[in-house]
């Protein structure tokens, strides 16, 4: 810093601190003082301390007359950026920042500020050839050749230009060269850079084109890469999201492995094929091993399935009439292997035993749509059925599993992964929702619909078979009657949470009636 600059931001320093402190009369008198009151900053402070006082017209007016000046230094920018955006005059800044650029061309920090209130300001066709000048003025290996990239996409997605669709091709080329360029010198792309080319690829159709470039293009991770090759010290230098300085410097952060997995997954599922569904399943089941407790994992595996194997459209078809009814899948049971596998090495999560359950709900609606619920007593064997009495459940091991059940069958399985579910989370808050789906499953086969009273239906029906198969056991095992109490106290447990509830909502409901 100067001298010069060094006594001009002593001097400034007391109207920050008067601002700061919300003393508004004490900076505008500051303001005033003979040596500061013709400089631009100084003004467009007092501008702030006089539309804080409300003294809007002469605020206006002052912030007017600094714009006109043509300002183009750090401190006054900075505060008429401040003003307007106090002011909801927002659509004032760009032109500042325009004035400024056009004083001083060859700045790369008032280009970007440039750009950055273009984007803003929703002016992306500005915004990219913003972008375009700022790559000639400071190239940075690419960097802003991405930026210029990213607003064609933009345009493209908001469809607010007519030639937003034909800039994806030129907006795909300059993106594919700086990632071949930056692999070129032995750089990695970090993911926004990937991420954005496949989107661009995307948006025009190109799904086998975007999984090759993500392939081909391995982007760097947080710490090794997936083939097993430790990020260089070329990737290094570019910022990584545990380094502040990237953060400040707007480096872009490194792509984590799992997205990179999760893209690839969805990139199979697009291109639709057969092979290309299992490829993506197989990709969904590595992710599932890394994170058994993610949720989402399991419902895409599971609409994976469902979507290469035609399952609800098989449904929907044999209840058109025509059509048979689907078979079950050999890599369902592949997928329900799994996750018992991940019930007996995670016995504490929630995740496989909430997957369990998906699945033997999913089926019902596959494989026994339209079949009513039986009576406990019919699932566990002691009342005659409607049907032949089905073999033995499996419980264990999902290659056991390799014909389509009978409807009996499955909800009997649901039956016993719902209770493995309870003996393990009964204790938990979240142990209702969970199973809500499920006991709604049972009301709307009961004709009860998905109201509260429905729920306590399907909660008598499981308290009725779990009491028949505690006894069954007991006379079996010699246990005690305490053992039976105990298998009942989770399906008690839920049938107190419903009751919490209507008072819940019956309270809520008074207290809006009262205020109403």
């Amino acid at each position: 810093m100067s001298a010069v600059e060094e006594i001009r931001s002593r001097k400034l320093q007391p109207i920050y601190n008067a601002l700061e402190s919300g003393n508004w009369r004490q900076a505008v008198r500051l303001c005033e003082k003979r040596d500061v009151e013709r400089w631009l900053t100084t003004k467009a402070l007092k501008a702030n301390g006089l539309w804080r006082l409300g003294k809007y017209d002469e605020a206006l007016e002052l912030c007017l007359h600094v714009q006109g000046a043509s300002p183009t230094d750090e401190d006054t920018l900075a505060a008429m950026t401040y003003n307007y955006r106090m002011m909801n005059r927002r659509e004032q800044v760009a032109p500042l920042f325009e004035v400024a650029v056009a004083a001083k061309p060859r700045d790369p920090a008032l280009i970007k500020e440039l750009f950055m209130c273009y984007v803003k300001a929703k002016q992306y066709l500005k915004a990219q050839q913003t972008a375009t000048k700022l790559h000639k003025v400071d190239p940075q290996g690419g960097k802003f050749i991405i930026w210029a990239a990213a607003t064609m996409l933009i345009q493209a997605e908001r469809k607010d230009s007519s030639a937003g669709v034909m800039t994806l091709p030129l907006a795909e080329k300059m993106t594919v060269k700086v990632l071949q360029e930056n692999a070129a010198n032995g750089l990695r792309p970090v993911g926004e850079e990937l991420r954005l080319c496949l989107d661009i690829l995307n948006l025009q159709g190109k799904h086998r084109e975007a999984l090759e470039a993500l392939e081909r293009f391995e982007p760097a991770t947080g710490g090794e890469a997936s083939g097993g090759a430790t990020v260089s010290a070329a990737d290094e230098s570019r910022g990584t999201i545990e380094d502040e300085s990237s953060l400040e410097n707007g480096t872009i952060v490194n792509m984590q492995e799992a997205e990179r997995l999760e893209l690839k997954a969805e990139l199979y599922e697009k291109l639709g094929g057969a092979g290309d569904l299992a490829r993506a399943e197989e990709v969904v089941q590595g992710l599932i091993r890394r994170s058994p407790d993610q949720w989402s994992y399991y419902v895409t595996l599971l609409n994976l399935l469902d979507k290469r194997h035609g399952l609800s459209e098989a449904v929907a078809g044999a209840e058109a009439g025509g059509i048979t009814r689907p078979e079950w899948p050999a890599s369902l049971s592949a997928a329900l292997e799994l996750i018992r596998s991940l019930q007996q090495e995670y016995p504490k999560w929630r995740g496989p035993f909430l997957a369990e359950m998906e699945v033997f709900r999913r089926a019902i609606a596959w494989f026994g749509s339209g079949y009513t619920p039986p009576a406990a007593q019919e699932v566990d064997g002691t009342a005659p059925a409607s049907e032949p009495p089905p073999s033995p459940p499996p419980t264990s091991s999902g290659d056991e599993m390799q014909q389509t059940p009978p409807p009996l069958v499955l909800w009997g399985l649901l039956c016993r992964c719902i209770s493995r579910y309870m003996a393990v989370f009964s204790a938990k808050l979240c142990c209702f929702q969970d199973l809500r789906p499920h006991l709604t499953l049972f009301a709307i086969g009961m004709g009860e619909g998905e109201s509260s009273g429905g729920i306590e239906e399907g909660l008598a029906w499981l308290r009725d078979f779990f009491r028949r198969e505690a006894a069954e056991s007991r006379a079996e095992e010699g246990a005690t009657a305490g053992d039976a109490e105990r298998e009942q106290a989770p399906l008690d447990q839920a049938q107190r949470e419903i009751g919490v509830k209507r008072c819940v909502v019956a309270v809520w409901h008074l207290d809006f009636g009262m205020r109403g």
